[in-house]
């Protein structure tokens, strides 16, 4: 799946250069879209996201929208959420949660609409 070359090095360890082969940015791009929209984490996600230099472009735009998918969801919930106002950290946590979803969503909205402006700009 993956290829290494090492480069010598005059004091130093050799060096290791790892590159992805076909056969592995197929597998990858298969496991990057194997992610449901309901229940991936945000650490699953960030692991994929790293990973997309080795993507097509179609390829992160999707695993973006299903993440999108995901936190709008996860947001609607959170806001319908009706807990005892009483407990001080309920209501933070509570607070918290709200603002890191609507955080995610503006950097997706974000980053959706500038790879669609370079998607048009690649064509155009």
């Amino acid at each position: 799946m993956v290829t290494v070359e090492v480069i010598s090095q005059q004091d130093k360890p050799p060096r290791k250069i790892y590159s992805i082969t076909d056969p592995g940015r197929e597998i990858l791009s298969k496991w990057v879209g194997r992610s449901s929209t309901s229940g991936m984490s945000l650490r699953a996600f960030l692991m994929r996201l790293i990973l997309v230099g080795n993507l097509s472009h179609a390829d992160l735009v999707a695993h973006l929208e299903r993440r999108r998918t995901q936190v709008a969801a996860h947001l609607e919930q959170a806001a319908g959420f009706r807990g005892g106002n009483d407990d001080v950290g309920e209501r933070l946590t509570l607070k918290y949660g709200l603002a890191m979803a609507n955080a995610e969503l503006v950097w997706l909205d974000s980053t959706l609409m500038q790879l669609s402006h370079h998607s048009q700009a690649s064509v155009g």
